[in-house]
């Protein structure tokens, strides 16, 4: 995410946040063939939070997507990466 204006958080205008993240999970989706993209991709517009945030109960519905079972080695290299600079 970038700043875009002025703000009251102190952060500077134009700081990305989450700059790496981002970066990674970008590399991720683009390294994808198409046919991975067809699984990963499940919808046009990026979710607005965690699966279920603040449920106390783990959702009922089937997980989507891409397992990671179903990623090339230098695909899970970069996922697990992601998920190290996340954490």
């Amino acid at each position: 995410a970038i700043v875009k204006t002025e703000n009251k958080s102190g952060i500077a205008v134009g700081t990305r946040i989450l700059e790496k993240e981002e970066t990674l999970a970008f590399d991720l989706v683009n390294s994808l063939t198409e046919e991975q993209k067809k699984t990963a991709i499940f919808d046009k517009t990026a979710l607005k939070e965690v699966r279920n945030a603040g449920v106390p109960q783990p959702p009922n519905e089937p997980a989507i997507g891409l397992p990671m079972s179903q990623l090339k080695a230098e695909q899970k290299k970069t996922l697990k990466e992601l998920i190290e600079v996340y954490c």
